[in-house]
């Protein structure tokens, strides 16, 4: 099984449980995944998070392979899918759905669909949003979704 890590994760997983000042093994078990071809992120999640101009952009930077692309024509073909599905049924006149099809999270969705990845994100589902989230689209679409702390169940060596 693989899995898609969105902006969220890296962001929350620095700033509360596992601040890459205090908790170097959750960084080098996120890499060792990747090299196993089980975790894996996006490029425009490390387009995201590279500027932010602390010690997570670094990390971001420095292990830019982690950050795979979307631009290959199947991934592409599902961002335009989605692109679809959220104009016929969210009124994009909102202002936070605009930011939604301008953000990683469309693309997120659309690379997990072409690689039949789970993703592992901090958004939960909430009936009748308002805002497109990330859960809600998994559900319409049949993608499967976690948090990182399910992620880390799944796997039997977490910071081993």
């Amino acid at each position: 099984m693989k899995y898609v890590l969105d902006t969220n994760v890296f962001l929350e997983a620095n700033k509360r449980y596992y601040g890459l000042d205090f908790c170097p093994m959750f960084w080098n078990w996120l890499r060792e995944h990747e090299r196993k071809g089980s975790l894996y992120s996006i490029r425009s999640v490390y387009d995201e998070l590279k500027d932010y101009g602390d010690e997570l952009a670094t990390w971001v930077r420095q292990h830019s392979d982690y950050f795979y692309s979307e631009s290959d024509e199947e991934c592409q073909k599902n961002f335009d899918h989605i692109v679809n599905l959220c104009q016929s049924q969210y009124d994009l006149n909102h202002q936070k759905n605009m930011k939604f099809l301008d953000s990683a999270d469309p693309w997120l969705i659309a690379r997990a669909m072409t690689d039949g990845s789970t993703i592992v994100t901090e958004e939960k589902y909430a009936d009748q949003a308002k805002k497109i989230i990330i859960p809600n689209l998994c559900r319409e679409l049949g993608v499967k979704y976690i948090n990182t702390f399910e992620l880390l169940r799944k796997f039997d060596d977490c910071f081993k």
